[in-house]
């Protein structure tokens, strides 16, 4: 263990590490790219196969800002929350602009259930919020 790490038991027995990064050479704002959407609905698709009792989660990356953000919106905007308070959300971490989050929800937010047309929304919500009609 380095000096920089941290031992901190937060996960269950039997917990899954799983890794679903985008390389740093694709801009992950930039959500109507293939890539990105792709990746975005294979992340919204696992959460949507964890069953309730499977969380929390955590999503993490080197900054938390760009893919930890860029996800973290996403799910908020799936589960309903309005587009205001997800950037609010998103411009607490530094280093952040309004411009980057409001470009990246633009394409998914004018149809949700389009972009996301291949994955059943309805078990997204229910098992990470308890309910699906919002």
């Amino acid at each position: 263990m380095g000096k920089d790490s941290i031992d901190v038991p937060i996960f269950k027995e039997g917990a899954k590490n799983i890794q679903m990064a985008l390389p740093n050479d694709i801009d992950k704002y930039k959500t109507r790219l293939p890539k990105v959407r792709l990746w975005l609905n294979e992340i919204i698709n696992l959460c949507g196969e964890i069953p309730p009792d499977g969380f929390p989660i955590m999503f993490h990356c080197a900054r938390g800002k760009d893919r930890t953000g860029i996800v973290v919106a996403v799910i908020l905007l799936v589960l309903g929350f309005p587009v205001d308070l997800i950037e609010e959300e998103f411009l607490i971490s530094s280093g952040t602009r309004r411009e980057d989050i409001k470009g990246a929800l633009e394409p998914i937010e004018k149809n949700v259930a389009n972009y996301f047309r291949k994955i059943d929304l309805e078990k997204f919500r229910k098992n990470v919020i308890g309910v699906s009609n919002i």
